[in-house]
């Protein structure tokens, strides 16, 4: 056969998703002729698909080396390049290939892509606008600018966008499981669950990810029988699972008389949200020892428990069970939340140490939570914890003449920000720093167990404060967890909880003017 009978066999096996065999046929050609454009533009197409992507940049900058003016080829460095993440050179390398030929579509819509990961969404998107100009029907280009606009918070138009993608693709999964991302954030969980549904109905190959992700909606709806039962699809979706060498406790086995080891899986405010769940484990009969963050173990250590921190040996326990698979467990519905509080308690030689350190002048006491901060192992939910926190300089809308403040911040940006702008931002001398003395969630109880009121964004010291029942008004993003479910201002897991919602999206002016309002009220 034919050099070029081969290349054109190639680049149909490759169009087919045959890899191996356009993968035999480009090995044939280029041991024919090593310095074969047709048999080097194939392979590097080839090993692009197959996730080969440092031989695929080899082959493509042979391509490119063949004929530099080639758009195409320049087209598949780029892609090589940003399968490597080597993203600054590959939007270099589709500068060139649309330089070259302005009508490919396939180098405007690489070049949006590794925009995309670049943090540039604005520019990413002005490539897919071009991409879609050249080839209107291809549902890819329409799914990638709804991701764009999404990053941008355009939300009503990426719904748009991704409503075209699934018009010209209905059998794609992910387009659906997009669609219900910005349908959730817009608080149209039922229709979300629609597009889950049929992500799930054709997609089996992610349909762990595609039912966790249906478990949130269920779970805001207050639908905890399927929701929770959901959930569990989230055990080793992102990260593996720790090896314990102990089964699994779902409830379903007897645990009269055995060692049950409950274990934290995610945040700090997870843990203190279900460690409620510990004594219920007890009263069938187990024996309890608890797997925590570092931060929790002295304070979870009041509750009686044997609390180990990770990295620790927790010694014998028969079953382990992760603290957010007891809900489902233990059967909860939303109408038996176990929602008694205080379930944490606080060390009184510690509170007793606050309380001679705050003066005793008569005003309320209100702690402040303004940011949530970032989990550096969880890159990919630093742009939903951003949406949770709050400028200090909109927090600081909330000082009251006759009311002392206490920010119970602690980690970056949040310190920084505090130290930096303090005077400018909060001039008066009602707002005390405690940080550099809050040394573990202890401390931080002992300081809440001395003030009137926690005001807190969406983390973990809202969950302290609502633990120890004290006074807690939580400020809910918009696009709010689904602990908080919808349109309620309180919550089943806290009694002593109010919640401020957003009532749009990204705009916290409302939800702070109602605070202000009921702090005018204290």
């Amino acid at each position: 056969m034919k050099l070029e009978e081969l290349c054109e066999r190639g680049f149909a096996l490759q169009e087919q998703g045959r890899l191996a065999e356009a993968r035999d046929c480009y090995k044939k050609i280029l041991v024919r002729d090593p310095r074969h454009f047709g048999g080097l533009l194939l392979a590097a197409q080839v090993c692009v698909d197959a996730g080969q992507n440092e031989l695929a940049l080899t082959m493509a900058t042979r391509a490119v080396g063949a004929q530099p003016d080639h758009a195409g080829a320049r087209s598949l460095v780029g892609e090589a390049q940003t399968a490597m993440g080597l993203l600054e050179d590959a939007v270099a390398s589709f500068d060139r290939a649309v330089a070259l030929d302005p009508t490919l579509a396939s180098a405007h819509n690489g070049r949006g892509l590794a925009l995309q990961e670049l943090d540039r969404a604005a520019e990413a998107l002005a490539s897919f606008d071009r991409a879609i100009a050249l080839m209107p029907r291809a549902a890819a280009l329409h799914y990638n600018r709804g991701r764009a606009l999404a990053h941008l918070y355009r939300l009503d138009e990426a719904l748009r966008a991704y409503d075209m993608a699934a018009a010209l693709d209905a059998l794609d999964p992910d387009i659906h499981n997009n669609k219900a991302q910005i349908l959730n954030m817009l608080g149209r969980h039922a229709e979300a669950i629609d597009s889950l549904d049929k992500a799930i109905a054709t997609g089996p190959q992610n349909q762990a990810e595609y039912k966790y992700n249906k478990s949130f909606c269920l779970l805001a709806l207050g639908d905890f029988e399927q929701g929770w039962r959901l959930h569990e699809h989230r055990r080793g979706l992102k990260r593996p699972e720790p090896e314990f060498g102990r089964p699994l406790w779902l409830g379903q086995e007897s645990v009269e008389g055995k060692t049950v080891l409950l274990h934290s899986e995610q945040g700090l405010g997870d843990t203190i949200q279900f460690i409620r769940y510990s004594r219920l484990v007890e009263a069938r009969g187990a024996r309890v020892k608890v797997l925590v963050q570092a931060p929790l173990k002295a304070l979870l250590s009041q509750s009686g428990h044997e609390v180990f921190a990770w990295g620790e040996d927790c010694g014998h326990f028969d079953y382990r069970c992760p603290l957010m698979s007891l809900p489902h467990a233990l059967d909860t519905r939303l109408e038996n939340v176990p929602g008694e509080t205080p379930y944490l308690s606080v060390s009184r030689e510690r509170s007793e140490y606050w309380r001679t350190r705050f003066a005793a002048n008569g005003r309320k006491r209100v702690g402040l939570v303004w940011n949530g901060g970032f989990r550096p192992d969880q890159p990919e939910l630093h742009r939903l914890n951003a949406r949770r926190n709050i400028p200090f300089s909109d927090m600081a809308k909330l000082n009251r003449e006759g009311m002392d403040f206490v920010s119970l911040q602690k980690g970056e940006p949040a310190e920084s920000e505090l130290r930096d702008a303090r005077h400018a931002i909060w001039p008066s001398d009602n707002l005390h720093d405690v940080s550099a003395d809050l040394k573990d969630f202890s401390d931080t109880a002992a300081v809440i167990d001395n003030l009137d009121l926690v005001i807190s964004v969406d983390t973990s010291v809202a969950h302290l404060a609502g633990a120890m029942g004290k006074p807690t008004w939580i400020l809910v993003r918009y696009d709010g967890c689904w602990r908080w479910l919808m349109d309620r201002d309180d919550s089943p897991w806290y009694p002593t909880a109010r919640l401020f919602r957003q009532s749009s999206f990204g705009d916290w002016s409302s939800a702070l003017e109602a605070v202000g309002r009921e702090l005018m009220a204290l």
